[in-house]
C-alpha cells in the first residue's frame, strides 16, 4: 500500500528488489515524505495524479537529489497526459522507463489524436506539424506571459499574437475619468473587472504621465511596448473609427528609448500586472 509510508520504508529495508511506488498517490507533499524516509527507489508518479506536470518535475527535483529514480505513470490520458509525460521524460536525467496503458490509446482517439505511436515498447513520435504561435494577453497591464512562457517562445519558436494589447481600451487612456455607459468597459465591464479595478486605474494613470512626458499617446506607447518584444509575432489591434486604426498602425513606427522603458518597468515593480 503505498499511502502506508512505514510499512514501505521497512519492506525497503529488508528487500532486494527495488521498491517502486506512487501511481495511486497525488501531490508532492506525499512523494517528499516517501523521499525524507527512505521508502522507495523509484517513485512512480501519475502525471495527472499529481496536478500537472509541472508538480511532476517538483517531485522529479526532489528526488534527483537523494539519487531516486522517477517512472512516471499514466493511464487515464492516452494523448494529451501522455504526450506531457514524455516531454518530462526526455527532460529529465533520472527519469526510468515510464509506464502507460496502450489498450486506452484507441479511447483516447476519440476526443483527440496521440501525437506518438507505441513501437515494440517505444514511443515512437509522428512526424506532425509543430506549434507556430500562441494568442494570450500581453499589454502593459498584463505581462505575466514574460514569466516561462516567452523562455518557451524563443526556445520553441512559437510566437506570440498578443490579444488584448490595449488592456480593453484601458491604455487609451478613455476611461481615466469616467466610463461611459455606451463604451465596451461601461456595458461589458461586470464580466471584465480584471481592467476596472483600482490597481489597473493606478498603473494606467502611471503610464499615461509617462506618455505625456515624451510627448507620445498613451495608446502609442502601450502599443509600441508591445511591438518591441522579441517574442511577439503580431500585435492584434483593434479600432472602431479610421482615427484609431491609423493611431494602432502608425506605433509601429515609434521606438520607446531605454529611458522610457526604464520608467515603464518601475511602474510595473510597483503595480505588476493588475490585470492578469
Amino acid at each position: 500500500d503505498g499511502f502506508d509510508i512505514t510499512n514501505l520504508s521497512n519492506y525497503k529495508a529488508k528487500s532486494q528488489i527495488p521498491i517502486v511506488t506512487g501511481e495511486k498517490q497525488c501531490g508532492v507533499t506525499h512523494f517528499k515524505e516517501v523521499l525524507n524516509r527512505n521508502s522507495a527507489d523509484i517513485l512512480n508518479p501519475d502525471i495527472a495524479g499529481v496536478g500537472s506536470i509541472v508538480e511532476l518535475s517538483e517531485i522529479a527535483d526532489l528526488s534527483d537529489k537523494v539519487g531516486v529514480g522517477v517512472s512516471p505513470h499514466c493511464w487515464n490520458s492516452m494523448a494529451i497526459a501522455a504526450s506531457a509525460m514524455m516531454h518530462f521524460c526526455a527532460s529529465r536525467k533520472n527519469s526510468e522507463k515510464a509506464e502507460i496503458y496502450p489498450d486506452y490509446i484507441s479511447t483516447s482517439k476519440n476526443y483527440c489524436e496521440p501525437g506518438f505511436n507505441i513501437i515494440n515498447g517505444e514511443s515512437k513520435l509522428k512526424k506532425l506539424p509543430s506549434i507556430m504561435s500562441v494568442q494570450n494577453p500581453y499589454s502593459l497591464l498584463n505581462r505575466t506571459y514574460e514569466v516561462g512562457l516567452a523562455e518557451i517562445s524563443h526556445r520553441e519558436n512559437i510566437g506570440l499574437l498578443a490579444y488584448s494589447p490595449l488592456g480593453f481600451g484601458m491604455l487609451t487612456g478613455k476611461y481615466l475619468k469616467k466610463i461611459p455607459k455606451e463604451s465596451r468597459l461601461g456595458l461589458y465591464g461586470d464580466w471584465f473587472t480584471r481592467y476596472s479595478n483600482d490597481k489597473c486605474k493606478k498603473a494606467t494613470l502611471s503610464y499615461a504621465k509617462i506618455a505625456e512626458k515624451y510627448n507620445i499617446s498613451l495608446t502609442k506607447l502601450a502599443l509600441a511596448f508591445v511591438n518591441m518584444q522579441p517574442f511577439v509575432t503580431s500585435n492584434i489591434i483593434g479600432a472602431t473609427t479610421m482615427d484609431q486604426l491609423k493611431e494602432n498602425i502608425n506605433s509601429i513606427n515609434i521606438k520607446l528609448s531605454d529611458e522610457v522603458i526604464s520608467e515603464i518597468n518601475l511602474v510595473n515593480e510597483k503595480i505588476p500586472n493588475p490585470a492578469p
